[in-house]
């Protein structure tokens, strides 16, 4: 028999307990996650989205979510930063991924309304201002994203011509011929 160690209204919640857990060593297990998803408002009924862990794990388990309660498994700031990179210029590692502009990224969809995924990551170092791209963080090279979109579009031109002539050989409709 399971004992609930903690009932959440949100189901993303109780998986990141469920996960803490896990990562400490406490087997845990998670009810009523699916009735929650599809219908929330069942949620205060069945008493939310419980997580559940054996009789000889309660100890241990409380314990747990005492400390995530308490914040202490946190990033800090240099935890946080730590995938970005060192600045080229100072050294430092204290950096933050910059975003584009709103305004300018308005204006590529306005001015390009064609989806092209972004790849390309800024990074700004706090101390000295000075911004780079950092090229180990793209998770691929821009050209395959473009070459993606470039075989969706001849696949999107060539799957409209079939279908025409397919069309125009059956003498399907008027339009085709």
């Amino acid at each position: 028999m399971l004992i609930t160690i903690g009932q959440y209204i949100n189901p993303i919640e109780a998986h990141i307990v469920k996960g803490r857990l896990e990562a400490e060593g406490v087997a845990a297990y998670i009810q009523h996650e699916n009735h929650v998803w599809a219908n929330w408002t069942l949620s205060q009924a069945l008493g939310y989205v419980k997580v559940q862990v054996s009789p000889e794990d309660v100890e241990a388990a409380s314990a747990i979510i005492e400390k995530y309660m308490a914040g202490e498994y946190t990033l800090t700031e240099d935890e946080d930063n730590k995938n970005i990179g060192q600045c080229p210029q100072c050294g430092s590692i204290r950096t933050e991924q910059v975003d584009w502009s709103w305004k300018l990224a308005l204006w590529i969809m306005i001015l390009f309304p064609l989806a092209i995924p972004y790849t390309i990551y800024r990074v700004e170092c706090t101390e000295c201002h000075h911004i780079w791209t950092q090229k180990e963080l793209r998770a691929h090279p821009l050209w395959i994203s473009a070459f993606a979109i470039f075989l969706i579009a001849m696949g999107f031109v060539i799957f409209e011509r079939m279908f025409y002539y397919l069309c125009k050989i059956n003498y399907l409709s008027e339009r085709c011929m």
